[in-house]
C-alpha cells in the first residue's frame, strides 16, 4: 500500500458556460446531477467529476464525452499510476464536512481536493476491485433503465385505457375508437363511457396518516425502507405496512408528490397513505391517476405547505366499470411486481456493494487471482 495526495492522481479542471453550445448528445452536468445535451465535449476520456458547489456527495464516473458546468470539476486521471474506477469509488466513501467551506451554499476548492490523502494498493488490485465494483453497479444500472422502461409502459398503458378510452371493449377494439358508446358527465363536463362513474376523491379511496418517527429514530443499518415527505428518508428496524401502498407527500416543499412503496415499509405522518375502497381496484390505477391531478388545488398554508383529508374533496375520480378495472389489475399487477423487486434487488445490491467498499479499500477484504 502506498500514500500519496489527490494532486498526484489527477488534475483538476474548472467547468464553464454552456449556453454558447448547440444541442447534440453530448451530456452536461453540474453538482446536482444532469442537466441538458449540447454538441461538443469537455474531455473524451474517462474522468472524476467533483461537485464545487451544491451537493458535494454528488462525486461522478464519466467513461464518454461530457461537458461540465462551474458549479462541477472535471479531471484528467493518471492512469499510469490508478484505476480510474478504484479512485472514484475511494473518492465516494469519504466525507466532505470537514474541508467543504460555505454554509448557506456548500464548496469545496480545487487545493482542498488535492490535499485528500489517498492510499493505493498495486494496480493489479485496483482493477480487481474496480472490476467487482463494475459488475455490481452495471446491474443496479441495468435495473434502473428496465424501471424506467416499465414505468413508461405502465404510464402509456393508462393513458390509453382510462384517458383516451381505448380499453379493448368485448371484442378486444379500442373502445372509443370502435365507436363505444360515451356519455357526457355533468361534474367533468366532458363525456365518459357509458357505465363509468365520478364521485369525490374520498368516497372512492380511504386516506389517512401514519405514526410519525423522528429522525432520531431512524436506524442507519435498519430492516426496513422508512417513507416520508421526500420519499426514502431513511431506515427502520419495524415495519408499519406489509403492502406496497400509494401515498401523496403531505407536508413540506415536496408536498403532493405521488409516490409508490416497496412492501414491508414504515410510512410516517409526513405521508398521506391512499387506498382503494373497492376490492377489484388496484393500487396502480389509484397512482396513476393521482399523478394526473393537480395536488396544487389541495395545498394549504404558506410558511408550511399541506395536504389534508379534507382538501383531498376537491378532485373527483373517475370509476371505470369492474370488469375494466379486474381486466387492467391482470395485466398491470406483473409490471409493478417486477419493478418492484427490481427496486428491492438495487437495494440489496448497493447494500453488499457499500459494505464492501471500505473493507476492499483498506485490504480487510482480499481479492484472488
Amino acid at each position: 500500500m502506498r500514500k500519496y495526495k489527490l494532486r498526484e492522481l489527477l488534475t483538476i479542471k474548472n467547468g464553464c458556460d454552456y449556453r454558447h453550445l448547440s444541442t447534440g448528445s453530448v451530456p452536461v452536468y453540474g453538482s446536482g446531477g444532469f442537466m441538458c445535451f449540447v454538441n461538443q465535449a469537455v474531455s473524451n476520456k474517462p474522468s472524476i467529476l467533483l461537485p464545487r458547489k451544491g451537493t458535494l456527495n454528488n462525486i461522478m464516473f464519466i467513461d464518454k464525452p461530457f461537458w461540465t458546468v462551474d458549479t462541477m470539476y472535471w479531471s484528467e486521471i493518471k492512469e499510469d499510476i490508478v484505476e480510474p474506477y478504484y479512485l472514484y469509488n475511494y473518492l465516494k466513501v469519504l466525507k466532505f464536512d470537514g474541508i467543504r467551506t460555505g454554509s448557506t451554499l456548500p464548496s469545496m476548492t480545487s487545493s482542498a481536493y488535492y490535499d485528500i490523502p489517498v492510499i493505493l494498493p498495486d494496480y493489479n488490485k485496483q482493477t480487481r476491485v474496480a472490476n467487482i465494483l463494475k459488475l455490481l453497479n452495471n446491474k443496479i444500472e441495468l435495473n434502473n433503465k428496465i424501471n424506467q422502461e416499465l414505468e413508461q409502459m405502465a404510464k402509456i398503458i393508462y393513458d390509453y385505457w382510462f384517458v383516451q378510452f381505448d380499453f379493448p371493449d368485448e371484442k378486444g377494439r379500442p373502445y372509443k375508437s370502435a365507436n363505444g358508446k360515451m356519455v357526457y358527465n355533468e361534474v367533468l363536463k366532458r363525456e365518459i363511457p357509458d357505465g363509468w362513474e365520478v364521485k369525490k376523491l374520498t368516497d372512492v379511496f380511504n386516506t389517512y396518516q401514519p405514526k410519525t418517527i423522528s429522525d432520531k429514530e431512524l436506524i442507519s443499518d435498519g430492516k426496513y425502507f422508512v417513507y416520508g415527505a421526500n420519499g426514502i428518508i431513511g431506515k427502520y428496524n419495524l415495519y408499519n405496512h406489509q403492502n406496497s401502498e400509494i401515498y401523496i407527500t403531505c407536508r413540506g416543499a415536496s408536498c403532493g408528490n405521488i409516490g409508490r412503496t416497496l412492501p414491508n415499509s414504515w410510512i410516517t405522518g409526513n405521508a398521506m397513505v391512499v387506498q382503494p375502497k373497492m376490492d377489484y381496484m388496484c393500487n396502480e390505477y389509484i397512482y396513476q391517476h393521482l399523478r394526473y391531478l393537480n395536488m396544487q388545488k389541495a395545498i394549504s398554508g404558506s410558511a408550511q405547505p399541506q395536504i389534508t383529508r379534507t382538501n383531498l374533496n376537491v378532485f373527483n375520480i373517475i370509476i371505470p366499470s369492474k370488469e375494466i378495472l379486474t381486466t387492467y389489475r391482470e395485466i398491470i399487477q406483473p409490471i409493478i411486481s417486477y419493478k418492484l423487486n427490481a427496486i428491492k434487488e438495487n437495494e440489496n445490491l448497493a447494500d453488499i456493494r457499500n459494505f464492501l467498499l471500505p473493507l476492499l479499500m483498506n485490504g480487510q477484504v482480499s481479492i484472488q487471482d
